[in-house]
């Protein structure tokens, strides 16, 4: 039986994915979806939530 070949380390070691890039919070899908959840009361990405902040601000035990 022959030896096993191997490639080059390029080959043998996987790269590290790329990190997703971020929506456009302009692009009309995002948009018209995050509006949506606005008008619904619901949490949207990079929107300050007060109900949230006002859960976390407290200490704990409460």
């Amino acid at each position: 039986m022959p030896a096993p070949r191997w490639g080059s380390s390029e080959e043998t070691f996987p790269h590290a994915a790329e990190p997703p890039l971020a929506p456009d919070p302009e692009a009309p899908i995002y948009a018209e979806l995050a509006r949506l959840w606005l008008e619904a009361g619901r949490a949207v990405p990079g929107v300050p939530d007060p109900v949230w902040e006002g859960l976390a601000s407290r200490p704990p035990g409460m």
